[in-house]
């Protein structure tokens, strides 16, 4: 990392951005920084208790070309993590196996293993972008306990098996995909069973099928009627009994979003919805400010009940949801 500039990234600094995408909602839907620049190295640091240390994840950025929409950080990311730095110690994250899916840059994934996780595995579908979160992994020194694994949602939940269109034009992500996993197979068949170019797939693991989590993060992850329809069943089948769900959901399509969560419903799944208004956000990054605990103990004070998500549920576009959901014990 030493090689590209560093930008580090303070608790203050990320719980005065947060509180200014919720007063201004639109934010949340971009990134944290899209201008037109060069990859940085970015130090996130965490405050998780009063008097306690500050956690450190140092995020390597990466060119879209390698992780298409996910070559930066973005506010629902940051947001969950800060999130889980608040509710750590009542996560009892010591106990949990994690995996973040649709990782992106992985923050919340290194954040759960950072916060003290059993283990961890953050996943997506481009290696090219999963090398650099194995390189993060290793820069956050935590390779103990988190690893970068291949978690392809086409595999694990096939499009004719959701009831989803598989030729659906919904992003660029799509056609990034096809080129690394198309420069992979080059490389390998050039360079046989040994290790291959670039873009060889051979140092970044495909997720066991068997292995299933006790909480599963995840943050902006729904862009398609598709993933809609597959991420129920990913998320269904990797859930443990009791296990939980942990996610940022901005509404970008209300039919996209109410999809997702009656799939979840009518998986078995019990799902609590909050939406990340100004009031949500300030109770969540106060530890990050601890200057502001006056302005905030009136909300905290009066915390808010997460409603049920059901058929009369309100949802509009441009909402973001904080989602909660939990797999029942099997009998």
């Amino acid at each position: 990392m030493a090689e590209l500039p560093v930008r580090e990234v303070q608790p203050t600094a990320a719980a005065a951005f947060l509180l200014r995408c919720a007063r201004n909602p639109d934010r949340w839907f971009y990134p944290v920084n899209a201008k037109a620049r060069g990859p940085v190295a970015c130090t996130f640091r965490l405050c998780v208790a009063e008097n306690a240390p500050v956690v450190e994840m140092n995020i390597l950025e990466c060119p879209y070309s390698d992780g298409g929409t996910g070559w930066r950080v973005w506010p629902c990311a940051l947001m969950l993590t800060c999130w889980l730095a608040t509710h750590a110690s009542e996560l009892f994250l010591q106990d949990l196996s994690v995996l973040e899916v649709g990782c992106g840059l992985g923050l919340p994934g290194l954040a759960c293993a950072a916060l003290g996780a059993a283990s961890v595995d953050i996943t997506d579908c481009l290696p090219r972008l999963l090398r650099c979160v194995s390189t993060s992994i290793a820069a956050s020194h935590l390779e103990h306990r988190c690893r970068a694994s291949l978690l392809d949602w086409d595999k694990e939940a096939p499009p004719e098996d959701v009831g989803a269109q598989p030729n659906e034009e919904f992003s660029t992500e799509q056609g990034v995909k096809a080129a690394q996993l198309a420069e992979a197979r080059s490389a390998a068949s050039q360079h046989g069973a040994g290790p291959g170019g670039p873009c060889s797939t051979q140092s970044i693991p495909s997720l066991a099928t068997s292995t299933r989590y006790g909480l599963i993060v995840a943050s902006d992850v729904i862009y398609s009627f598709m993933h809609a329809s597959q991420l129920p069943l990913v998320i269904s089948r990797r859930l443990a009994p009791r296990g939980r769900l942990c996610m940022i959901l901005p509404v970008r399509d209300r039919g996209h979003a109410t999809t997702f969560l009656r799939g979840l419903a009518d998986r078995g799944l019990r799902v609590l919805l909050d939406r990340v208004d100004p009031d949500w956000t300030a109770r969540v990054i106060a530890l990050q400010a601890p200057t502001w605990k006056a302005s905030v103990a009136a909300l905290a004070a009066q915390p808010r009940k997460p409603e049920p998500f059901g058929e009369s549920a309100t949802l509009s576009e441009g909402d973001v949801l904080f989602v909660q959901a939990t797999l029942p014990a099997e009998p």
